[in-house]
C-alpha cells in the first residue's frame, strides 16, 4: 500500500483498517485485514469528509471499548 493512506486498528473486531486513495485518485478505499498480509476491499468512500468521519467513528469505538475493559476490572 502507498503513502496516501490512513492506518488504524479496530480493537473491537481485532482488525486492521487502511483507508487509501484509489489508483486513479478519484475516491478513497477502505481496506481491512486480520493479519496485515491479506487485505480485503470493504467499501469506496467518495469524499474526504466521509473519510474523516469514518476515522473518527473508529477512534470513538476504540475509546468506548477501552472504557468497557477498564470498568470490567
Amino acid at each position: 500500500m502507498e503513502a496516501d493512506s490512513i492506518n488504524l486498528i479496530d480493537k473491537t473486531k481485532n482488525m486492521f483498517v487502511r483507508i487509501k486513495l484509489s489508483e486513479n485518485r478519484k475516491y478513497w478505499e477502505r481496506w481491512v485485514s486480520r493479519n496485515k498480509r491479506k487485505w480485503e476491499l470493504k467499501d469506496k468512500i467518495k469524499s474526504l469528509e466521509e473519510v474523516l468521519k469514518s476515522q473518527q467513528e473508529l477512534i470513538d469505538k476504540n475509546y468506548k471499548n477501552l472504557f468497557n475493559v477498564i470498568t470490567k476490572k
